[in-house]
C-alpha cells in the first residue's frame, strides 16, 4: 500500500507532505509481519502555532509483528524510529500488546529521544507507559500511566495537539 498527502494553503503555503508506504506479509495464520516507511514534512506554525518554527521533516522506519497463540490470545510488537533535525530531535519507539479477547488488552510502551541536539532539548528524554484496555460491547474504558511529550497526536485517525503529561489517565469511549 502507498499513501500520498500534499497540502498547500489557499496562498499556496506548503503545509503538510507525506508519503507512506508499507508492505504485509502473512507466512501463515498466526503470523504477520508489517514493514514500512514513512516520510513527512509539515507545517510547525500553522499545525501547532509555533512562531519562526521551521517546517519539520522526518523518516519514519517502522516494523510491527503479529502471532496468534489461539483465537483468544496474540501479542503485538511495533517499532519504529524517526530521524529528524527539527523540534526535538530523533526518536525510537517499542511497544509491546497483549490481547485476550474479547475483552481485555495490555500494553507496555516506551519512547526514547536520542536526537537531542536540537535547540528544544539538551538531553535524552524517557517516555514510558503502560495502559489496560477493557472492552464491552460498543464501550472501552481504559487506564495507565502515561508519560508524553508535547505535540501533535493521532490516535484513532483522529489529529490533535496535546501538552505534555505525566501521570494517570482514565478513558472511556463508546461507539454508537
Amino acid at each position: 500500500m502507498v499513501n500520498y498527502s500534499h497540502i498547500n494553503s489557499l496562498e499556496d503555503v506548503k503545509l503538510y507532505r507525506e508519503i507512506y508506504g508499507e508492505v504485509t506479509y502473512k507466512p501463515n495464520k498466526n503470523n504477520n509481519f508489517i514493514i514500512g516507511l514513512q516520510r513527512q514534512v509539515y507545517n510547525q506554525f500553522v499545525y501547532e502555532g509555533k512562531v519562526n518554527a521551521p517546517n519539520v521533516e522526518t523518516y519514519v522506519p517502522f516494523l510491527e509483528y503479529l502471532h496468534k497463540f489461539n483465537k483468544k490470545t496474540a501479542i503485538r510488537l511495533e517499532g519504529s524510529a524517526m530521524f529528524t533535525d527539527q523540534d526535538y530531535g530523533s526518536w525510537v519507539y517499542g511497544l509491546a500488546e497483549f490481547t485476550i479477547a474479547p475483552h481485555w488488552s495490555f500494553v507496555v510502551s516506551d519512547m526514547y529521544n536520542y536526537g537531542f541536539n536540537s535547540e528544544k532539548t539538551k538531553k535524552a528524554n524517557n517516555y514510558p507507559s503502560i495502559v489496560a484496555f477493557y472492552n464491552r460491547g460498543p464501550n472501552r474504558f481504559s487506564v495507565g500511566y502515561i508519560k508524553q511529550v508535547e505535540g501533535i497526536v493521532c490516535t484513532g485517525g483522529i489529529c490533535r495537539y496535546e501538552p505534555a503529561f505525566s501521570g494517570v489517565r482514565a478513558t472511556l469511549s463508546t461507539s454508537f
